[in-house]
């Protein structure tokens, strides 16, 4: 499969595993040869649980079991996966203040300006 060294090496494709993971279950196996058999070891919850603690989508999962697994597939993980951890960020940095009560909304503001303008004191 021909890949752009610039997705291959992105970060977008990069999540940390044990050595043994890498060496053991993954070796140098595409996606949509591995992943079966840890659904079979594991079923496929386990599986997407895992994968959801590495910001892996289930439509990034249904992305890596296409057979066969070509560039243009690699191409549409790269791209979900990217949406996945932006909505990751977004939830975390913006939806999660929405979802506080009026007056810890309030108190979250005051705090922000007050550290912001101890961030122009420092700097």
């Amino acid at each position: 499969m021909n890949i752009p060294g610039n997705l291959r090496n992105s970060i977008l494709n990069r999540s940390p595993l044990t050595a043994d993971t890498n060496r053991n279950i993954i070796k140098d196996r595409l996606p949509n040869e591995y992943l079966p058999e840890l659904i079979l070891r594991s079923g496929e919850e386990e599986v997407k649980n895992i994968l959801d603690t590495h910001f892996i989508s289930t439509k990034g999962l249904e992305i890596l079991l296409r057979n066969p697994f070509t560039s243009d597939d690699f191409e549409d993980f790269i791209s979900e996966r990217q949406k996945t951890i932006q909505n990751a960020m977004e939830d975390l940095l913006i939806k999660e203040r929405l979802d506080l009560i009026p007056k810890l909304r309030d108190m979250d503001k005051d705090i922000e300006k007050v550290e912001l303008s101890l961030r122009s004191i420092v700097l």
